[in-house]
């Protein structure tokens, strides 16, 4: 089709042509990295830590320690081995937690035990930490052991 549109004897119609073809791949250009400038304005960034604000100041608590304090509830959940703890933050308002957990096959079924984590995630980040703006605690399971 590329032939044809080029390959004409008027040269004015040629220039047209070349013109034209020019003119959409521009557009589609422009298109493409607006979308990838989007993409990366909008996505969330991990968080070195979560800023909560005391009395006289301020305090840090770095993501290690909240991967700490989610690893420690793993006893309280036997079918769940806590693998990897990541936070997110989006655009300094809120922030999210992503777990990545094995599951273990128990008697209760994944998504009635992921639903009390993230609920007793949210708890203990609010009553040992002060951190009320988690809101939403993403469960990846990574492996299933159905055996």
């Amino acid at each position: 089709m590329l032939e044809q549109l080029l390959n004409v004897n008027d040269s004015e119609l040629c220039f047209f042509n070349s013109g034209y073809i020019a003119g959409t791949i521009v557009v589609i250009a422009v298109f493409i990295l607006i979308r990838l400038i989007f993409i990366f304005i909008r996505r969330n960034k991990k968080a070195g830590g979560v800023k909560v604000a005391t009395k006289y100041g301020s305090l840090f608590i770095a993501t290690h320690a909240i991967s700490d304090l989610v690893h420690s509830m793993e006893r309280d959940f036997p079918s769940l081995k806590i693998a990897k703890v990541y936070l997110y933050e989006n655009k300094k308002l809120y922030f999210s937690l992503e777990i990545n957990v094995t599951f273990h096959m128990q008697e209760e079924g994944l998504p009635n035990i992921v639903t009390e984590l993230q609920q007793s995630v949210l708890d203990k980040l609010e009553n040992v930490f002060g951190i009320a703006n988690v809101k939403t605690i993403n469960v990846t399971t990574t492996k299933a052991n159905l055996t």
